[in-house]
């Protein structure tokens, strides 16, 4: 297919550690690549053989062809496609909607529902009195490409064990426990009693789109006012209602951010 770049990498002749520190090189090699949307295949495939039995793959494509979930749902096809060619019996067929018909069916749903959820996002609305400024923030004057990097952070499993009780005696998921801290956190630093927060949802809150892929996911903002009786409790709470209300109406908040600007 013109659109998918399928390329093999042969590193059976060489040693284990060899093999490893080739690996590595590529995965730092597919993260760094520059991405021409004018010259396809912007979908790329590398398979690694280390041995006769046993392969690396590794996927690369565009953050704006694909989301994370679709990544998820694309590694998911794979292994039940592998899966079903042991067992020839079993055929494999998989139907997932396709993004033109999501685009369509997104068009219908914002006419359906359109004054409710503007209503909504009218009062999680961003204002310039809303932009937290934390106290290290570079300003940078000249323009400069885009670098992502990440910080890995382990959490010891004893205090992964108290976070998840917590949660679960609040009925609450792990992740609203982690963006209530999160939210204390930048009160604290920016001196703030209202903040917002841009939060990523999956935009796969109907089950035809659980298995497609394509760019489903998007940022919306999160309101929330941080009192000082305010206790830890009534936080997770809030912050776990907001974020259920946020899942609820999140495919109206782009249609609703170009109407107001």
């Amino acid at each position: 297919h013109p659109d998918i770049a399928f390329i093999k990498h042969d590193l059976q002749q060489l040693g284990v550690e060899e093999q490893e520190v080739r690996i590595e090189a590529l995965y730092v090699e597919v993260a760094e690549r520059k991405i021409n949307y004018n010259r396809l295949a912007l979908f790329q495939c590398h398979l690694i053989a280390q041995s006769a039995n046993r392969h690396v793959l590794i996927i690369s494509v565009p953050v704006a062809c694909a989301d994370a979930a679709s990544l998820d749902c694309l590694i998911r096809q794979i292994a039940a496609a592998y899966t079903a060619s042991l067992q020839p019996e079993r055929p494999w067929i998989t139907e997932a909607m396709q993004y033109a018909d999501f685009a369509e069916w997104q068009n219908q749903l914002l006419e359906a529902e359109a004054r409710l959820a503007s209503q909504y996002w009218k009062e999680q609305y961003l204002t310039e009195t809303d932009v937290q400024k934390l106290f290290f923030e570079k300003h940078i004057s000249l323009p400069e490409a885009f670098q992502p990097l990440t910080l890995p952070f382990e959490i010891p499993a004893a205090a992964g064990d108290r976070i998840r009780a917590i949660a679960n005696r609040f009925d609450v998921p792990v992740s609203s426990f982690a963006l209530a801290c999160w939210q204390i956190l930048l009160s604290r630093v920016t001196d703030h009693s209202n903040i917002v927060v841009g939060i990523a949802l999956d935009g796969r809150k109907f089950t035809e789109l659980e298995e497609a892929i394509g760019l489903f996911s998007t940022f919306v903002p999160l309101r929330a006012t941080l009192t000082s009786d305010l206790s830890f409790a009534e936080l997770l709470q809030q912050t776990s209602a907001q974020l259920r209300e946020a899942q609820r109406w999140q495919e109206y908040f782009t249609s609703q951010r170009s109407a107001s600007s």
